[in-house]
């Protein structure tokens, strides 16, 4: 493990046992920066950035600490596990080695442990020099003057360890690092005024934004539809709170360590992030809250759902819930709390799942009859589990490419007349995914989302209760279709889906008709790309969005936003500046905050009319 070069050990959780008094918290901050074996943590070595680095201010320069505690692990963990009696014969040749007056005043004489440690640096020539023994160090620090000087434990190591050198880095290493870090505040610290953090507040009109100027960090209030910009908060009241605050250090008004900001609609609270915590603060009084923590389950993206839950899920109007029993589907009647079952085929090997789906009139149910797929197990390790202070081993779901995958079949069911309708669904065995299932909102059909293993055919189906599956949207790929990043709309009061597809080489914006398949409109087309659909607004028939490579002669990476009417084809621009632009909308769409550069042109801030893109405050 490293300890940050702004940390202490104490911040490190494998350190909270020995760590568990104000008292010793400030002793072992000052007295080690870093930790081997038993009985800090049995199981870990750890150092200082500083020391790997060679950053400046290292108190433990010209020798690696990394060496020192990890040979204290390799010791008690490794050598002792597996050679007994290694300890006894240590302590005699350190013994020997007193009684020759070896070592004396000292680090490495104090017991055998450290006589282990510091030789195993010496022996890897990185260790400190001193001239005179200084209660520490010698001027032993090498392997040949060890073979020479202690010939006996240089023979014992010699057993264990290979004759090469582990030497410390070297000043230019630590100069380019310095370099590095220093890179970035080279070129800020005169660069001022632009936006570092931008966002709207509720449902106003009103932006928050905060900027970099020779004072520091401010933060500022863009009222768009007054046309005014103030301060957001008074930042030295805000930064007295924070210092009489208990949890906090003593801050600076202009870098006020802020995440997450927040303000409430009444522009008189602000809630933040400061490490850790959350919290609020009245902008009247400025008297700080710290908010309960929020704990969130943990999460593993690659977990297999094996949708063999019980829970009910209650129909729309709230007369009958649908759950899974056994592997089938049941229904119950809340007036008179009667079940039903209305499924016969599930069984362990293959059952319906838990994820349900009830039609809006409350008359039909869509679930996927589920076959689990070959369950594969990925063992890891978990350094700092949140239940206890050593590692353990846990276990994830991995399948692996040619492993079998769950197949789900959908199925709908109309309860009231015994209805069971299990659909021809077209290279079902190939599936990667099938989910997204939703209900039109007049109860005619449902439609679902298909996954082609190897990714190079994405469906969108149609089924109703006639029993025709149909795809209202076939993408397909010589290479793959590149389905994180699809995008659909499902129009309220049309049969229409405003769909965002690659098929003619760029990508580009449909109108499909739902109820045939068929492309109604290419609602965009040309040697240009939709990076993203911001928002449909469907009584007016437009779309806001945000697009690369649209005008000729151009960088073609440069972001730009357009309005586009996707009943006629007709694309406004709202961004019309030669540059970047990176906007900000307010929750209504009304206003956009636009802030837009290059590499050659410094960033303009305006706010534009969402409308028709005009600057109406700079």
């Amino acid at each position: 493990m490293i300890v940050g070069e702004q940390e202490e050990v104490c911040d490190l959780p494998e350190y909270a046992h020995i760590c568990d008094t104000p008292e010793h918290v400030a002793y072992w901050n000052r007295r080690a920066r870093g930790f081997g074996g038993a009985p800090e943590d049995a199981f870990s070595a750890s150092c200082g950035e500083e020391n790997l680095l060679c950053l400046e201010g290292d108190r433990y320069a010209g020798e690696s600490i990394l060496v020192h505690e990890f040979a204290h692990l390799i010791h008690t963990v490794g050598i002792v596990a597996v050679t007994p009696g290694f300890d006894e014969r240590l302590e005699a040749i350190r013994q020997r080695a007193i009684e020759k007056g070896l070592w004396q005043n000292t680090y490495a004489i104090s017991n055998k442990e450290e006589y282990f440690a510091e030789a195993v640096q010496s022996f890897f020539n990185c260790n400190r020099f001193a001239p005179k023994a200084d209660e520490i160090h010698n001027a032993i620090d090498s392997r040949e003057k060890l073979r020479t000087y202690d010939p006996e434990l240089y023979a014992l190591l010699l057993e264990y360890f290979h004759e090469t050198d582990l030497p410390l880095c070297e000043e230019a290493v630590s100069s380019r690092y310095h370099k590095a870090d220093a890179f970035r505040k080279k070129f800020t610290e005169g660069y001022h005024y632009a936006i570092s953090e931008i966002g709207s507040i509720g449902d106003t009109h009103t932006f928050w934004y905060s900027t970099h100027t020779p004072r520091g960090t401010e933060y500022f209030l863009i009222d768009a539809g007054n046309r005014t910009t103030t301060a957001a908060f008074d930042q030295q009241k805000l930064a007295e709170a924070l210092s009489s605050f208990s949890d906090l250090e003593e801050t600076d008004p202009w870098q006020l360590p802020l995440r997450s900001i927040r303000f409430n609609n009444s522009i008189d609270t602000l809630s933040f992030q400061l490490k850790e915590f959350d919290y609020r603060v009245s902008l009247t009084y400025y008297h700080i809250t710290r908010l309960p923590t929020e704990v969130r389950p943990p999460y593993y993206w690659g977990a297999l759902q094996r949708e063999k839950g019980e829970h009910k899920v209650t129909s729309p109007d709230g007369e009958k819930a649908a759950y899974v029993s056994e592997g089938n589907l049941w229904v119950t009647d809340l007036t008179t709390n009667e079940s039903k079952r209305i499924s016969e085929d599930g069984s362990p090997y293959e059952y319906y799942s838990s994820n349900i789906y009830w039609s809006p009139d409350s008359k039909m149910i869509v679930c996927c009859k589920y076959r689990p797929g070959e369950e594969r197990k990925l063992q890891l390790i978990s350094s700092s589990p949140d239940d206890q202070l050593q590692p353990k081993t846990v276990a994830y779901d991995y399948p692996k490419p040619g492993d079998a995958l769950p197949i789900r079949r959908p199925v709908l069911f109309i309860p009231d007349e015994e209805i069971q309708i299990h659909y021809d669904l077209p290279n079902v065995e190939e599936q990667y995914h099938l989910g997204t299932i939703r209900w039109d909102d007049s109860s005619r059909f449902f439609t679902f989302h298909f996954n082609r293993r190897g990714h190079q055919q994405y469906l969108i189906y149609s089924g109703d209760a006639t029993g025709r599956l149909y795809p209202v949207v076939d993408e397909r790929a010589d290479s793959f279709v590149y389905y994180n990043t699809l995008y659909s709309y499902w129009f309220e009061n049309s049969d229409e889906l405003l769909w965002i597809s690659e098929r003619d080489g760029w990508r580009h914006l449909y109108l499909i008709d739902v109820p045939t398949g068929k492309v109604k409109r290419q609602v965009t087309k040309g040697e240009w790309v939709i990076k993203s659909v911001i928002q449909v607004d469907e009584d007016a028939g437009t779309a806001l969005i945000k697009a690369c490579g649209r005008v000729k002669g151009e960088d073609p990476y440069l972001e730009k936003y357009y309005k586009v009417n996707f009943r006629n084809g007709d694309i406004r621009p709202l961004t019309p500046e030669n540059a970047h632009h990176a906007v900000t909308f307010s929750s209504d769409f009304q206003y956009m905050i636009d802030s837009y550069s290059r590499v050659d042109l410094p960033p303009t801030i305006v706010v534009r009319s969402t409308e028709n893109g005009l600057v109406i405050y700079k």
